[in-house]
């Protein structure tokens, strides 16, 4: 799928997909509530896991989503920086932007 396949449907269902495993870790901790035991946390690690994977992959798929929709605004030598391939961080395109559009610049000089 290429992110112009992309929707903001598909998002959400990742991020309705972090749901179900959330409602099985509270309902094994309400059951345990109820039953007056200790919970052990292990039991509640795979759930855990598979939640933060299907938010972090919703996240990834919207940050893409917003390069996309930001690629038409950015003139036409630097609209690489919007590629799958630059590396997302805390920053929508990378920690090396600025190395990145020096870059370009060089290379669109030659």
């Amino acid at each position: 799928m290429g992110v112009r396949d992309l929707s903001l449907q598909e998002i959400q269902k990742y991020v309705l997909k972090a749901t179900q495993p959330l409602v099985i870790a509270l309902d094994k901790v309400v059951n345990t509530k109820n039953k007056k035991e200790l919970l052990d946390p292990s039991v509640l690690l795979p759930e855990l896991a598979d939640a933060l994977s299907f938010l972090g992959h919703a996240s990834y798929q919207t940050s893409l989503k917003r390069r996309e929709a930001l690629k038409p605004h950015i003139n036409k030598h630097y609209q690489s920086v919007c590629s799958k391939n630059t590396p997302i961080s805390k920053w929508l395109f990378g920690d090396e932007l600025a190395k990145n559009i020096k870059d370009i610049g060089e290379v669109n000089k030659i």
